[in-house]
């Protein structure tokens, strides 16, 4: 990944004097992604296919173009069914929230005291250990069943679709 990440600004960054990101950034993620989940063969069979005479018959560039299109389609169904119910949703947009304390409290031997602000962050409940067993790692049964415990998993606020509140 990191010699990766060295071409491409070797490449389309350092000779420019001007740089637009997006593009280059949509580039790379779709390399990469297709590097790390071994989709670069199938996306070979299909550009290979691409400006090739339409004539679906084995051992045609278009047959194997049709060939590598559903394996990378369905490569591709695989990583975002896994990653709707896991990771994606464990580092949201929103980093946390402010909220207001309603009462008096006391946190690490601290007193926040009533109507002070707080600053709640995301990453502090979707990363806790006592939560979550080897939190950094990629488990989408840690979803299935019942879920998680209220409250310590909240991409939607506090539960599954839950508004975030004040």
């Amino acid at each position: 990944m990191d010699c990766m990440a060295r071409d491409l600004l070797e490449a389309e960054w350092l000779p420019n004097d001007e740089v637009k990101v997006f593009p280059l950034m949509k580039k790379y993620t779709f390399d990469l992604a297709c590097k790390l989940n071994r989709l670069a063969t199938h996306f070979t069979l299909v550009k290979s296919g691409m400006f090739s005479v339409p004539i679906d018959l084995p051992g045609t560039a278009y047959n194997g173009a049709i060939k590598g299109g559903k394996l990378v389609r369905d490569q591709l169904m695989k990583i975002i069914i896994a990653r709707t119910n896991g990771d994606c949703k464990l580092e949201r947009p929103g980093q946390g929230a402010f909220r207001e304390a309603i009462t008096d409290f006391t946190y690490a031997g601290f007193t926040i005291p009533k109507g002070w602000k707080t600053f709640w962050t995301v990453h502090t409940t979707h990363k806790n250990p006592k939560y979550f067993a080897d939190p950094e790692k990629f488990d989408p049964s840690r979803f299935e069943g019942s879920g998680p415990a209220p409250y310590t998993f909240v991409p939607f606020g506090g539960g599954p679709r839950m508004c975030p509140g004040k």
